[in-house]
């Protein structure tokens, strides 16, 4: 005899993520109500946790768009992967080729993070624009 039981997660006797295994064996308490008959509780052989699935329900997958820093634009690639070829640098914020974002005149101030000022202190080499100084690592004797 088949009988058909409704059965809700919140009642399967488990750790972690509740699920039953294909053909894992049960032990129920069922309530008859407006769904017909349905579980109450629900564990292993004799009043034990039940094992459970190893399979797992597909995670809601978010697409997020990232920088490409080649095209400037918010997509699906990074710079790696345009289509575009190489592009000369130039602000991502109004694509001008006379300033790079973190100095962009266009921009607020709350706009402008601590960060980007930083960065724009340094040039590609490393070495500071606004800095006239030598310096060296080695000690002086």
């Amino acid at each position: 005899v088949v009988t058909i039981c409704f059965l809700l997660q919140s009642v399967i006797q488990m750790t972690g993520f509740r699920s039953l295994d294909d053909e894992e064996e049960v032990e129920f308490e069922c309530k008859i109500s407006d769904k017909g008959l349905e579980a109450t509780r629900v564990t292993g052989p004799n009043n034990t946790n039940c094992r459970g699935s190893h399979r797992r329900p597909g995670t809601k997958r978010f697409f997020r768009k990232i920088r490409c820093y080649n095209c400037g634009e918010f997509a699906n690639h990074i710079a790696a992967k345009c289509t575009l070829g190489p592009q000369p640098k130039r602000c991502h914020h109004c694509k001008s080729e006379d300033h790079l974002i973190a100095d962009c005149p266009s921009r607020t101030e709350r706009q402008r993070s601590p960060q980007h000022a930083s960065e724009s202190q340094q040039d590609r080499g490393g070495k500071e624009t606004g800095d006239t100084s030598a310096s060296s690592s080695a000690p002086v004797e």
